[in-house]
């Protein structure tokens, strides 16, 4: 856990299923670290982001709750961690047991709504949770791009070995296992895994 700051104990907030507050880190977001290549492997949960050959891409991540413990995390200036791919270049995110979260990416800067939601295309997270018995699991959206008629930027989340993938293409030219505007509210799309460790490639740009 070098590196994560506090553990802050996860509750339900309501009825539905994401009505759930899990670990936000203390202080808020601390539960999500870029780590070194060397060190990538000590970790549980890890996450490799692989820049695209054209041009530098911005990525920020947040918890689903924000530090105002409403689901408010993925609303400027909420960010959990925020850092650039320039082309080719390769970077490591590890995230702490029992969070759920996201993160948007895009070229340049990522693009926010009127109302301030980041609205690139996401990467969606739940690390080893409580509340669903240790399982984790990951999914791409393009909800609010989509919503908001904005670009869908393409992303493909798989595991290590390059199976149980999540991807939307470029300009929504493909889907799997992901979310569009007509999916909200449907909980069976993610990819699940049982509890254990979890080794993701993000491929940006995913055509």
């Amino acid at each position: 856990r070098a590196g994560f700051g506090g553990v802050s104990k996860g509750h339900k907030v309501g009825v539905l299923d994401w009505d759930y507050i899990g670990n936000v880190g203390v202080p808020w977001g601390s539960n999500i670290i870029e780590v070194a290549e060397s060190a990538a492997s000590q970790y549980k949960h890890v996450l490799r982001f692989e820049g695209t050959e054209t041009e530098p891409w911005h990525v920020v991540f947040w918890n689903t709750y924000g530090p105002d413990n409403k689901m408010t995390g993925f609303w400027a200036p909420n960010q959990a961690l925020t850092f650039n791919l320039e082309k080719g270049e390769v970077k490591y995110v590890a995230i702490d047991d029992n969070s759920q979260g996201g993160w948007a990416a895009a070229p340049g800067k990522v693009p926010t709504t009127n109302f301030g939601q980041y609205a690139a295309t996401w990467g969606e997270f739940d690390m080893s949770s409580e509340k669903n018995d240790g399982y984790s699991g990951w999914d791409v959206s393009c909800i609010i791009a989509e919503l908001n008629g904005l670009a869908v930027q393409g992303m493909r989340i798989c595991n290590h070995l390059g199976q149980d993938c999540s991807s939307i293409g470029r300009g929504l030219s493909s889907l799997l296992n992901a979310y569009t505007k007509n999916d909200q509210g449907n909980p069976s799309l993610a990819v699940a895994q049982p509890s254990g460790p979890v080794r993701l490639v993000v491929q940006l740009d995913y055509a």
